[in-house]
């Protein structure tokens, strides 16, 4: 009888094995069929291909969002949704099927659905993990966001509201202790770049009132600062708004938000205020475009930044007070004179060659950076436009040198930053240019290869700052 069973088992599990051995000859036969489709002009025998390459390997995400973008082209939209939820049901963190769902529920006029697609695959091309993986999704984030604009303006009152209430509910995903200890003892390449990490914190309605429901998330910062590697660091609590309301509003707003963060975590978990600094800034720094409302929702956040140990800020403080002392005794340089910059929205081509807004974050990146290294006073980007309108030029850094002179005079700058953005592969190239006015001449340049995530792209900026500032005399 066992040895029966043991035959019967044998047989089985041989068979199991040629199955296992079948599906992944298929599969491997099914990899090249979709290389074949995508060099099929045809979209009829393109969707015979796909249609075979899913038969034959029923978990080819890839596979199926292709057949999707297929059916959408001959107008199937149904069949098109289906292969797209497949796809994104094979692979969750796949952004591609929800854009393609997003761009039928548009066509459909259902832009509730499509809005919530949009927002998926823009979530989703937030992750650095993701953008590694799919790094062509940086080419489409920029129509995707035009996309939403456009379905947002659609809805009705009712059915904004409706939506709205569903993106915070959407939103609640709590960054754990342990991510936050990650992100603030990873080690940064940079002059003052500190490890940092954003984290959405909810308030009340135009006030510095915590909400209830982001309770939860303070437990987890409370817990990542009282984590060993982290119980001597200083952190900068930074709050940040999105563009809607006044700059000075937003910037009280944020500095209020800000030090409500901290009063929480130092009277209900006990954190030590003199660990805690705040600063507002109001809607000064995006990560996101503020023309949609899940753009407007990245930006509402606060950030922690490790400033260091505690010890060696007060030996930090030590130092300069002995310094001052010391030159008391000699003849101490007066600071330099601040010169007014005129920054130029920096040239950044997509793929189909038109302006991306990507070129315009990075200038007011710059522009955050040369505020606060001091050495810069900047010229109002509204009063640029206006210039830059009437002298009939685009505003963007492929500007004729020999004109620094006539742009700078009419706004009273003393030198022009300009500048462009290449993209290489996962990574991107910014090259900035300072200008004299009154000579047209290049003060400095310099140049910065970096990730392109918006952290990344922050830090870059200021290391480009500070390598023109030295650069000086």
């Amino acid at each position: 009888m066992k040895r029966s069973l043991l035959i019967v088992f044998i047989i089985f599990f041989s068979f199991f094995v040629l199955l296992v051995q079948k599906a992944k000859a298929d599969c491997e036969e099914a990899k090249k069929i979709f290389v074949q489709s995508l060099n099929e002009g045809d979209v009829d025998r393109r969707i015979q291909l796909l249609v075979k390459a899913v038969t034959d390997c029923p978990d080819f995400a890839e596979a199926y969002n292709n057949l999707g973008l297929a059916f959408e082209e001959k107008n199937l939209f149904n069949e098109a949704l289906d292969a797209y939820r497949k796809a994104s049901e094979i692979k969750p963190n796949f952004p591609h099927p929800f854009a393609g769902m997003g761009d039928i529920y548009r066509k459909q006029e259902k832009y509730g659905e499509a809005i919530k697609m949009y927002r998926r695959f823009l979530d989703l091309s937030a992750s650095k993990e993701v953008r590694q993986r799919y790094p062509d999704v940086a080419n489409y984030v920029s129509i995707i966001e035009k996309n939403l604009k456009a379905c947002e303006a659609k809805l009705n009152p009712q059915e904004k509201q409706k939506v709205e209430s569903e993106e915070l509910e959407d939103s609640d995903q709590i960054v754990t202790a342990k991510a936050i200890t990650e992100a603030l003892t990873k080690k940064t390449r940079g002059i003052s770049a500190g490890s940092s990490i954003p984290i959405k914190i909810h308030f009340a309605t135009n006030s510095a009132a915590i909400s209830p429901k982001s309770h939860r998330q303070l437990e987890e910062i409370a817990r990542a600062l009282n984590e060993p590697v982290l119980a001597s660091s200083k952190i900068l609590i930074e709050g940040h708004t999105d563009n809607v309301g006044s700059d000075a509003y937003n910037l009280e707003l944020s500095s209020k938000r800000a030090e409500s963060v901290k009063s929480y975590l130092v009277e209900k978990f006990g954190i030590e205020a003199n660990r805690l600094e705040t600063r507002g800034v109001g809607s000064s720094r995006p990560v996101a475009s503020n023309d949609t409302s899940w753009g407007r929702a990245q930006n509402r956040r606060v950030e922690l930044v490790n400033l260091g140990s505690i010890s060696q800020e007060i030996s930090r403080e030590a130092s300069r007070g002995q310094v001052a002392l010391t030159t008391n005794e000699k003849t101490v340089e007066p600071p330099k004179e601040s010169i007014k910059l005129a920054i130029l929205e920096l040239d950044f081509l997509d793929r189909s060659g038109r302006q991306d807004p990507m070129g315009r974050m990075i200038s007011e990146f710059l522009t955050t950076a040369s505020v606060d290294s001091g050495r810069f006073s900047i010229v109002e980007r509204s009063l640029l436009e206006k210039v830059m309108k009437e002298l009939e030029l685009g505003q963007s850094g492929i500007v004729e040198e020999g004109k620094a002179r006539e742009i700078g005079k009419m706004v009273g700058a003393g030198a022009i930053l300009t500048g462009s953005v290449s993209r290489l592969g996962n990574t991107m190239r910014i090259d900035i240019r300072l200008i004299d006015v009154e000579s047209g001449k290049i003060m400095a340049a310099a140049n910065e290869i970096t990730e392109g995530d918006l952290q990344s792209l922050s830090r870059a900026c200021n290391i480009l700052v500070q390598r023109i500032i030295a650069k000086l005399k």
